[in-house]
């Protein structure tokens, strides 16, 4: 039950992915090439997180990482060659290692790259002690992860197993409470009323949903009827952020409130937008403005805009996160078009807004 199901190096790219994988004490860092623009306005840094890793810098053109890289690689003017994960854990220690509150996250089957990411990134906003996956039946750590990870990656493990049924009923058997989603089961999720403090969650492929031969007797199964409609977004994200909201109080990665109920400051922070989409959805979609500079307890709006690029209708649904990780709980969403369905006519574009603001 190791982290890691490949011996294989890969190369990661883009900046909190390869920050993140070079403040990582597990991780294995082999050679870092970065642009001189790159290199200018992170000098600092990058020279520390190099010699902690015992590796030289690189300075080389844009055209040598279009070469390194898969084609259209967003990789911001960094890659960073790596080697997979070794944690040696295994779920037993997961287990025995947690306290009073512990969550877990299985996927079973889930092989889509950018779901696990996506994932991932909501596991690490909440402190998830373990992602766990098949041997089989599932993708290696690998590249395309770790961009949709955005840097959670090397925050969350990654634990492969050989046998999920044997592992929920290990879980089940050291006090885990384990709810399964799937788009046939007979209850809804917003029928929970609590959750356990040592919980598991359980998530079926894509296509298929959760397998149940062996495993009724250990899950408890919900729906999850609003993945239905998300039409490839962010397969579990949803269901994922609401479990996670009534088991901590949060809404999402940060608070939701109706209005502003803190002072301003002259404190200033700048927050950085960017928008990703998963590659099947036939949108464009961007932040209208790269950031802004705000006041600590200033109410502020930031717009988001979508393009439906085909020649039919189409529906979609955002969602969030806030990095890094520990900065979501700062920051309060008065309003927002994240989980909300969202539809497109063909060759339209639409306006979003989302009203917050940071408090300290």
């Amino acid at each position: 039950m190791k982290s890691s199901k490949t011996n294989e190096n890969f190369w990661l790219y883009g900046k909190h992915t390869c920050m993140s994988a070079l403040k990582n004490k597990n991780r294995r860092c082999i050679e870092l090439l970065v642009t001189e623009n790159f290199y200018r306005e992170h000098e600092k840094e990058i020279r520390q997180c190099a010699n902690s890793k015992g590796i030289k810098v690189r300075l080389v053109e844009n055209k040598i990482l279009n070469d390194v890289l898969s084609k259209g690689a967003n990789h911001q003017g960094i890659a960073l060659n790596v080697a997979p994960i070794l944690y040696n854990l295994s779920i037993e220690e997961i287990a025995e290692s947690s306290n009073d509150s512990s969550t877990i996250v299985i996927l079973d089957q889930v092989t889509d790259t950018h779901n696990i990411g996506s994932i991932l990134r909501t596991s690490a906003c909440f402190n998830v002690d373990a992602l766990v996956l098949p041997h089989n039946h599932s993708p290696s750590e690998n590249a395309s992860i770790a961009k949709a990870a955005s840097g959670a990656l090397d925050i969350v493990p990654l634990i492969y197993v050989t046998n999920i049924v044997k592992t929920m009923q290990y879980l089940k058997k050291v006090g885990y409470w384990c709810y399964g989603f799937d788009c046939n089961a007979g209850e809804d999720i917003e029928e929970i009323k609590s959750f356990g403090k040592k919980i598991v969650i359980i998530f079926g492929s894509e296509e298929k949903g959760m397998r149940r031969k062996g495993s009724k007797n250990s899950i408890v199964f919900f729906l999850i009827s609003l993945v239905v409609l998300m039409l490839c977004l962010a397969y579990a994200s949803v269901p994922l952020y609401s479990i996670f909201c009534k088991a901590t109080g949060y809404g999402g990665t940060t608070r939701k409130v109706t209005h502003a109920t803190i002072s301003a400051t002259d404190q200033k922070i700048r927050v950085h937008f960017n928008a990703d989409i998963m590659s099947d959805l036939p949108w464009e979609f961007k932040s209208e403005t790269n950031y802004v500079d705000v006041n600590i307890g200033e109410q502020s709006l930031a717009f988001y805009y979508a393009k439906n690029l085909s020649d039919q209708p189409s529906f979609g649904m955002a969602v969030y996160n806030v990095t890094p990780f520990k900065a979501g709980k700062y920051f309060n969403k008065i309003a927002c078009f994240c989980f909300e369905e969202q539809m497109l006519l063909p060759k339209t574009k639409s306006s979003y807004a989302r009203i917050f603001l940071h408090r300290s």
